[in-house]
């Protein structure tokens, strides 16, 4: 596919290039480290059996970071039994620790100097930051509130009945439309703004893109040592009287909340030789929500499972859909009337040494054209009160909303 990749240390990070990036290449960026890449060369599909890395050239050049080794962006479906994608871009990005690396793939050494050239000279261009928001046409909440409470409350009677089942995440959207298409740079750079410690990402599906700003690691691979930062159990912030340390007194969050754990350790131990879980959670702050945290740790020696391989045992996490996997995903089936397709799934990077980082794709939107289809979706436990689990997908729904159509969360129903 390509056979040369050769690094070069840049003195700035090129702003054309990630514009580039957000509007028609791939994101992947986090508070510490940031990856771009433009010009994507191939996609390919990943099936549910990929668990080993595609092949890469070796990287020439200068030393850099491992994530600035040549990788590709994916994205994973919410279904485990679907087909997800992955890209490769010609030109690709890292941002991390104040130093930034450009690594270019191709055939021709030549031509690859020469690209490394341009960026080296390219200044920083100026942007704007807050671009004029298309004029909103309509926004449709499916399903209604009230059609969701009263699904919330079919699935407390199913766990009721059912001995084996301990939680299902039942989801909503909200379909919006709007009198142009939506800037995809704008978005992530409002999103930026107002949750700064979230991954933002930005790839291309179909005919449109998927973007977003997640709070949730699902698993990250840095040469031996493996992390995962599960979620779950919210608490709203949108009153500022609203204490967040009333999240860790929540007998039904703090239950919700082990179930997760509970299943990402147990999947992760026969794959890792040394796994640390903490018995007490953290509070995970966000702008408009709180949420209870876990900070997983793993070890694995050479030869150990991929980035791919570990996402691939643990995806999708009862934090997205329920316990047991299966019985959950039998009811996400039945209650609600859409398929997920990427919401609940993962997007993140693999490189060729099986290294890598993936996210749970939530707090984003689909665009295509001038649509926008944001979703969000609460965890449901026999403790649940359906009126209360309304409430919380309004409240993830409206910080959503806010950062892509400033204003547009007054129109969600409260009822």
């Amino acid at each position: 596919m390509v056979t040369r990749a050769l690094r070069r240390r840049l003195a700035h990070l090129p702003l054309g290039i990630v514009e580039e990036a957000c509007r028609r290449g791939v994101v992947h960026a986090g508070a510490r480290e940031q990856l771009y890449g433009v010009d994507i060369v191939a996609t390919v599909a990943l099936p549910p059996d990929q668990t080993s890395p595609f092949d890469l050239p070796k990287v020439h050049g200068d030393d850099g970071p491992a994530s600035s080794d040549p990788h590709w962006h994916g994205v994973l479906p919410f279904d485990p039994s679907s087909d997800g994608t992955a890209h490769l871009a010609a030109t690709q990005l890292c941002a991390t620790e104040g130093d930034v690396f450009a690594t270019v793939l191709g055939d021709d050494l030549a031509e690859l100097e020469q690209r490394l050239d341009r960026l080296t000279g390219e200044i920083a261009l100026d942007v704007e930051p807050h671009r004029k928001t298309p004029e909103l046409l309509s926004l449709v909440e499916e399903p209604s509130r009230q059609r969701y409470v009263e699904l919330v409350e079919a699935a407390v009677r199913a766990m009721h009945s059912s001995s084996t089942l301990d939680k299902v995440v039942l989801a909503r959207r909200v379909l919006v439309e709007l009198a142009a298409p939506l800037d995809p740079a704008a978005a992530l750079e409002h999103m930026a703004e107002r949750e700064p410690s979230c991954t933002r990402y930005s790839v291309p599906f179909d005919d449109g893109r998927l973007i977003g700003a997640s709070p949730e690691l699902l698993i990250s691979r840095r040469g031996e040592m493996i992390s995962s930062h599960p979620l779950a159990g919210t608490i709203s912030l949108e009153d500022d009287a609203i204490d967040a340390a009333l999240l860790s007194k929540s007998t039904k969050d703090v239950e919700e909340h082990r179930l997760v754990v509970d299943d990402i350790a147990e999947r992760l131990l026969g794959l890792v030789d040394e796994l640390d879980v903490p018995t007490t959670p953290s509070i995970v702050g966000l702008r408009d929500v709180a949420h209870l945290g876990t900070s997983i740790t793993a070890r694995s020696g050479h030869g150990g499972p991929s980035a791919l391989a570990l996402l691939r045992a643990i995806h999708p996490t009862p934090a997205i859909g329920g316990v047991p996997r299966g019985e959950s995903l039998s009811i996400i089936r039945e209650l609600e009337a859409r398929d997920r397709g990427l919401f609940g799934g993962a997007v993140g990077w693999s490189s060729a040494n099986g290294d890598g980082e993936w996210v749970l794709a939530i707090r984003g939107a689909l665009l295509v054209g001038s649509r926008i289809d944001v979703c969000a979706g609460a965890g449901i436990v026999p403790a649940s009160d359906p009126s209360s689990e309304g409430e919380e997908t309004r409240v993830k729904l409206a910080s959503i909303l806010e950062a892509l159509v400033p204003g547009s969360s007054a129109l969600l129903s409260r009822e």
